[in-house]
């Protein structure tokens, strides 16, 4: 059966449908009646399915009226992949059930069962969970474990990850992914932490990120969780962000090709828009308009974020080895976290991204690359293990 969620399948079917295919389906959806013609007349494929989850008309388990959908447009091969998916829902419905049963709650009102807790990585205090579409959090206050074998930390870093079970996906949406973060904030232990890390790993759009259910989640609301007025128990420590997912549709080509259909400007935008970003995530900067020259309180000081392709961009995971941005950060913290600072890491994080190439069979993705950036207003360099 396929190994999808019903949303990695909308986008699925959106990329790979042809213009005229998506013509038919926005003819056949608004004729049928299924959505409003001012819902379809302009909607991709993906915006179509979205508002057809929206309204209730794909039910947990039951895709039926997508795969009729995909067989009117003579698209059988999504139909039955629709249909498989919809079996894994109805699957993981029943294991949910037995998951109460067991637990000794009932569906006559009672309180279910408390959340599952998050899985522990190898180090005091941390949690983590980790899928295509979750979150990892780390709090340390005395680094990652170390044996005598991993040669003061130039060594595997032994992180334990929980698998991303059909019960644990249902819970990773909007709602949900706010709701983890602000519990991540309030956690007590954090006084005694010297800094925090969180890794959100998703499909994303420009400046959020999707939850399972398919709606987008702002990064900025998960930023202003950990500002210092609020996120008391890290104020003044350093608060480290990673964000595997896509920031726009583009494809880049590498640092010296030229843009794809796109206006002149369009390179110079994105570099606007990277530090507009920079302004808005991490407060003041030394760019924008001019003002007096008393000293002006940094808004969000102490962050760093580490986004795995530029503004405007897709980033890539490969279906065997997974993303290429964490592939690339487990890879160099590993072998450098020793004695390179959080700066220095990252940079050769880059240079690793840039050397690789997309293999796919969709021309559209053949020969991509991805290229990191990161924002820091961090006020000292960072070593994960700094000696003594």
């Amino acid at each position: 059966m396929a190994n999808l969620s019903r949303y990695d399948l909308f986008l699925k079917i959106s990329d790979n449908l042809q213009k005229r295919e998506a013509r038919n389906l926005r003819n056949y959806v608004s004729h049928a009646g299924i959505l409003g013609e001012a819902l379809v007349e302009d909607a991709n494929p993906h915006e179509i399915f979205q508002q057809m989850d929206k309204e209730k008309k794909l039910e947990l388990g039951d895709l039926s009226l997508l795969a009729d959908i995909l067989r009117k447009i003579r698209r059988h091969d999504f139909a039955v992949l629709a249909e498989e998916v919809a079996a894994n829902e109805r699957e993981a419905s029943k294991l949910k059930n037995k998951t109460r049963e067991s637990s000794g709650s009932s569906a006559n009102g009672e309180p279910e069962p408390k959340r599952t807790r998050l899985s522990q990585f190898a180090c005091d205090d941390a949690q983590a969970t980790t899928s295509d579409n979750t979150m990892a959090y780390a709090s340390s206050s005395s680094g990652f474990q170390q044996t005598d074998d991993d040669d003061q930390g130039d060594g595997p870093i032994n992180v334990v990850v929980e698998p991303c079970t059909d019960e644990m996906w249902a819970k990773i949406v909007r709602e949900g992914i706010k709701d983890e973060v602000r519990r991540f904030t309030e956690r007590k232990d954090h006084k005694d932490a010297e800094g925090s890390i969180v890794v959100l790993m998703s499909h994303g759009e420009e400046g959020k990120i999707y939850g399972t259910d398919g709606q987008l989640v702002a990064l900025e609301v998960i930023f202003a969780m950990f500002d210092e007025n609020i996120c008391l128990r890290l104020k003044g420590k350093p608060k480290l962000f990673f964000i595997q997912a896509c920031r726009g549709n583009k494809v880049y080509r590498g640092p010296s090709s030229a843009p794809e259909d796109e206006a002149d400007s369009s390179w110079e935008t994105v570099n606007l828009d990277l530090m507009g970003e920079l302004k808005g995530l991490l407060g003041r900067t030394s760019l924008g308009q001019d003002e007096g020259d008393a000293p002006q309180p940094e808004q969000r000081p102490h962050v760093f974020c580490g986004y795995a392709t530029r503004l405007g961009y897709l980033s890539f995971r490969n279906t065997a080895d997974g993303s290429w941005f964490i592939h690339a950060i487990t890879s160099v913290f590993m072998k450098n976290a020793k004695d390179k600072s959080l700066v220095e890491m990252m940079d050769k994080v880059k240079e690793n991204l840039l050397t690789r190439k997309a293999n796919s069979s969709d021309p559209k993705f053949q020969g991509g690359r991805e290229e990191s950036v990161y924002l820091s207003s961090l006020q000292k360099d960072l070593y994960f293990f700094p000696g003594q």
